[in-house]
């Protein structure tokens, strides 16, 4: 049996996919040896603050409370299950 939260639950995929192409830039890098493109943002760096901020932005303007940019978590301001969320 589910819980009847997550009956409710949808995933706009064109928003979830342009968010994950936005937040992979940042720390992309081209290896040369493969020809592929990658991403490399180790903890405390200028690249990870960076992410983390991004992410604490997206949960802000869909209107939750942001803990901090350390932990990147947020509490939802209602129990609206029609509204925006993010999560990173």
């Amino acid at each position: 049996m589910t819980h009847p939260a997550t009956q409710k639950i949808r995933i706009n995929g064109d928003r979830l996919w342009a968010t994950l192409m936005e937040l992979k830039e940042i720390g992309a890098y081209d290896d040369e040896a493969t020809a592929l493109r990658g991403v490399r943002r180790l903890a405390l760096t200028d690249a990870d603050a960076e992410a983390r901020r991004r992410c604490v932005r997206w949960m802000t303007e869909a209107g939750s409370r942001s803990g901090s940019t350390g932990s990147a978590t947020s509490t939802p301001p209602a129990r609206d299950a029609t509204g925006p969320c993010r999560a990173c």
